[in-house]
């Protein structure tokens, strides 16, 4: 339908724009955790809809991973879209781990490597 149509139309321009931060999330994920994130996956959330996260991890849990700014409201106050897009997850039962470009000061390794961690991931 049209909303999901213009939500992967915004999702592929904006997505161009953060493809560095992606890949640099990716290689965290595998020389750290030795997990496996990929870009472009789809996670249906009903019928017909879905989420696209900005890194998913298939293996040994499906985990998506969401790289906020602040366009998302502040990580302490989150807007309705993000708090919709964390309930979708949970309902199909998907791990939600949230970076905040913010927080990490530019998605630093170190403080990446404590947001996984302190959301659950285990260093290999």
């Amino acid at each position: 339908h049209t909303q999901a149509y213009e939500h992967l139309a915004k999702q592929n321009r904006s997505g161009e724009q953060d493809i560095d931060d992606k890949f640099k999330i990716i290689g965290i994920l595998r020389s750290e955790f030795g997990l496996y994130g990929l870009t472009g996956e789809v996670v249906p959330i009903g019928d017909d809809f879905y989420r696209l996260p900005d890194v998913f991890v298939k293996k040994p849990i499906p985990i998506a991973i969401e790289l906020d700014g602040l366009a998302h409201g502040e990580a302490s106050m989150p807007n309705e879209k993000t708090l919709e897009r964390n309930l979708d997850y949970k309902t199909v039962g998907v791990k939600l781990i949230v970076i905040n470009k913010e927080l990490t000061d530019g998605y630093m390794k170190k403080k990446v490597i404590n947001a996984f961690l302190h959301n659950g991931l285990v260093r290999k």
